[in-house]
């Protein structure tokens, strides 16, 4: 039988070239083309005195038994978003099947404070959880139901409820609109798509991982911030590619030695569709092998696979043994 150490072996591994430092991006901003769309949308509403066509209902927060709640609606104009991504046709969204796990019509004049699908939603950090306070999201709630509520109804509550919110807010497009649950998407995540498909800006936040936190993405003012990492899950099933790029990228540029074991053995990482992401982290995990955070976390995370404990890790050892048996002559 043939004896390896691991970190002898980890030794001789040349990693994929990763930047060692972030890339220059202005204010946690990347851009993508500006879509001409917006500026006619503008046009035809100083016409028409009619900015949007469609509201999307998205959810705000994940409750502690693993259902979402607190919908918050969203205005837009879907020739503005079509333009920028292949989206449904709204009007026949029943007959369309492969949107079907993201878009759902909303039935008469109200839908579901609380849904108890949790598909999509696990680790998505765009969520505000229960000990969370993000202002943003505070303030918009505060449209949806009166404040008072909003502070005496406990996560419980809110899970068990099977209470009825208004579907749409404006008086003036209860009649005039489409309203379209978004499913598996937190409400800070498509809000900020729309952002993106009117302006081709893109703000991304930290990731949780990381030691500094983001102090722009809770702030009131200011255009939308996103998690890179639900933005890209949510190119990834539009099939927006240069969106999932500028996303993947983020992603990149916000590991480091401090977290990079945490993220590639991340629920995230694991799933089947993000093999992009599983590669560039594999890549940069073994760029900092000899830095005291890896050299004394992977034993640990290791271990941890094998018992049974971070089993959706699996996937992330696989590709890190691959890497390691490509080395020449450690057959």
């Amino acid at each position: 039988m043939c004896n390896l150490n691991l970190f002898n072996v980890l030794a001789n591994v040349v990693p994929r070239t990763v930047p060692d430092t972030p890339l220059a991006i202005s204010d946690q901003e990347l851009r993508g083309p500006q879509p001409s769309s917006a500026l006619r949308a503008l046009e035809q509403s100083l016409n028409t005195g009619t900015s949007f066509d469609i509201v999307f209902q998205a959810y705000t927060r994940r409750s502690s038994p693993g259902s979402v709640t607190r919908p918050i609606p969203i205005y837009a104009n879907t020739a503005v978003l079509q333009a920028t991504t292949l989206l449904p046709d709204f009007a026949k969204l029943e007959e369309d099947l492969n949107f079907s796990s993201l878009f759902e019509l909303s039935e008469g004049d109200t839908l579901p404070f609380t849904s108890l699908e949790s598909c999509g939603y696990e680790s998505d950090s765009d969520l505000e959880d229960d000990n969370d306070n993000d202002s943003s999201i505070h303030n918009n709630l505060a449209a949806v139901r009166p404040a008072e509520e909003l502070a005496t109804t406990s996560s419980d509550e809110a899970s068990a409820s099977v209470e009825m919110v208004p579907a749409v807010i404006s008086e003036s497009l209860k009649h005039d609109s489409r309203v379209v649950l978004i499913k598996g998407v937190a409400w800070k995540t498509w809000r900020a798509f729309i952002y993106y498909c009117y302006t081709g800006i893109v703000h991304f936040a930290s990731l949780r991982s990381q030691s500094t936190p983001d102090k722009q993405s809770g702030l009131e003012d200011g255009p939308p911030h996103c998690s890179p990492k639900s933005m890209y899950q949510l190119a990834k099933k539009l099939n927006n590619e240069p969106l999932s790029q500028l996303a993947l990228k983020a992603i990149e540029t916000r590991l480091s030695e401090v977290n990079i074991l945490e993220e590639a053995f991340s629920k995230f990482t694991s799933r089947y569709w993000h093999d992009a992401i599983k590669e560039m982290e594999i890549a940069l995990l073994l760029q900092h092998k000899s830095t005291p955070a890896v050299s004394h976390g992977l034993p640990a995370k290791i271990q941890a696979v094998a018992m049974g404990n971070l089993p959706h890790a699996a996937s992330a050892l696989t590709a890190l043994y691959q890497q390691i048996t490509q080395i020449p002559g450690q057959n």
